[in-house]
């Protein structure tokens, strides 16, 4: 009577999504912006420095049309969770 009190229990549970994983990029560009006030000629002050750059990452994955997770691998740690942009869905239900 308890196994089958647990197999009932277990069969209640619902598996947990799949995790689908684009470990490496498909592209890669950067874009670095420079200081506009910088004067023409000057070098750049490598201890100060206020120009910054935009690394663009293209990453292919196949989803399945339940749920699942998506990590982003291989990216740095202090990514902006926000500037993350997923395209090629389906419309929302």
């Amino acid at each position: 009577m308890l196994a089958l009190a647990a197999l009932m229990a277990a069969a209640t549970i619902p598996a947990p999504p799949p995790t689908i994983v684009s470990a490496a990029p498909d592209h890669v560009s950067l874009t670095v912006y420079c200081d506009p006030n910088r004067p023409p000629g000057n070098a750049m002050a490598l201890r100060r420095l206020s120009d910054f750059a935009l690394v663009t990452e293209t990453r292919t994955a196949t989803l399945p049309a339940s749920d699942a997770v998506l990590p982003f691998e291989g990216v740095l740690d202090y990514i902006v969770p926000v500037s993350a942009i997923v395209t090629g869905l389906p419309a929302a239900r």
